[in-house]
């Protein structure tokens, strides 16, 4: 079958663009071609909106009050093939992709047999163009829909009541749905009407030796230290666990993903550019512990078995690590503030049950993959 596969734009986000990674592997495994699908990230700006904003920020730089460009779009635009030189570059050499507009796509009925949407948080509004990631534009068609390991993100719905009722129609159309977090069962059930399966996220699919194939297909550098620090939404109190954790140990923190968001075009470019993904998966080969508010370096610090803490990002969806940690009776290794660590004590992770558990529910999964694009 040629599978189309929709999921969250892939630009400089590590964990993103491996779960498509992982997921189109697992496909071509089953001899099947896939082609994700990637959102238009130029389109043209849309007027007088444009326009109105355009003289708010003018306003607001003579006001002193705008630290960016006027035409902050305009630099981004610029910089873009430049921050993402290197995770793009991966992309370029292990997925095919198709540029598109959701809110207009040109694909016709025969382009495709099958869409995969998954994973990440695909089904959550804030993040997406849901009428999109709902398959809106294929209808009428004759076609496989399958949602693999969909995300909200949280265990609250946040859909407005008129998308509700459009993605409650769409959802009875699909083939089989799958969610990556336990409360997606429950949220398909209550709010869309369907039924749904709880699954692994794709990059749980693939084994650790799949993994260190890729940091040993490029060259990379020795990690800076021992305990591997994934932040996302930075703050001191993170840091300060940070402390509580390296200094008793004697390990050296070090940080692998860039230290600046990619949208911050006044910081030098060079600044901005994500470092290899490859150079990130060897961080989780060589560190003694990983630190992260990241759901997905949560996922790789099990999968090189590694001892890790995290602290739950409550504004990405805290939702997505209970879940996962409870899969592998691992709950304790989620804290909400450096505070908690206080009297914690950090049993060694049995990873022997830990990877049998992963093997029972990777075979599942797969079944649930076969059933769809094998029957």
């Amino acid at each position: 079958m040629k599978i189309a596969i929709i999921t969250q734009p892939l630009r400089t986000n590590y964990g993103g663009i491996l779960q498509n990674y992982a997921l189109s592997t697992v496909l071509h495994r089953m001899g099947h071609t896939t082609i994700t699908l990637q959102r238009n990230e130029f389109k043209e700006p849309k007027y007088p909106r444009f326009l109105i904003s355009l003289t708010k920020r003018l306003i607001l730089k003579v006001l002193g009050k705008y630290k960016y460009p006027i035409f902050t779009e305009k630099q981004y635009i610029k910089d873009y093939p430049v921050f993402t030189q290197n995770t793009l570059g991966f992309v370029s050499r292990h997925i095919k992709t198709k540029i598109v507009d959701y809110a207009n796509p040109q694909i016709k009925e025969s382009d495709f047999d099958a869409y995969v949407v998954g994973s990440d948080q695909v089904w959550r509004p804030s993040y997406n163009d849901i009428g999109f990631t709902f398959l809106r534009f294929t209808t009428d068609w004759d076609v496989k829909r399958c949602a693999y390991a969909a995300s909200f993100g949280t265990d609250e719905w946040e859909f407005s009541s008129s998308d509700t009722d459009m993605c409650k129609a769409l959802a009875t159309k699909f083939d089989s749905i799958s969610v990556r977090e336990a409360s997606g069962v429950n949220l398909c059930k209550n709010y869309l009407g369907v039924k749904a399966e709880h699954v692994l996220d794709p990059t749980l699919l693939l084994q650790r030796v799949d993994y260190e194939k890729l940091i040993d297909e490029v060259e990379t550098e020795p990690s800076a230290g021992q305990i591997l620090v994934h932040i996302l939404d930075k703050n001191p109190d993170k840091y300060k666990l940070v402390d509580m954790l390296a200094k008793p140990n004697n390990w050296k923190p070090f940080e692998v993903n860039c230290k600046v968001d990619e949208h911050e075009v006044n910081v030098p470019i060079k600044l901005r550019i994500q470092p290899p993904l490859e150079q990130w998966l060897r961080g989780f080969r060589e560190a003694e512990f990983i630190i992260t508010d990241s759901f997905h370096a949560t996922v790789f610090s099990i999968i090189f078995n590694k001892p890790f803490v995290v602290y739950a990002n409550k504004g990405r969806g805290a939702a997505r690590f209970m879940s996962l940690l409870s899969l592998f009776s691992l709950e304790d290794r989620l804290i909400f503030k450096s505070k908690d660590l206080e009297g914690l004590t950090l049993n060694s992770i049995d990873y022997d049950r830990v990877n049998k558990k992963i093997d029972y529910l990777r075979s599942k999964s797969l079944v649930f993959l076969k059933n769809i694009f094998e029957n």
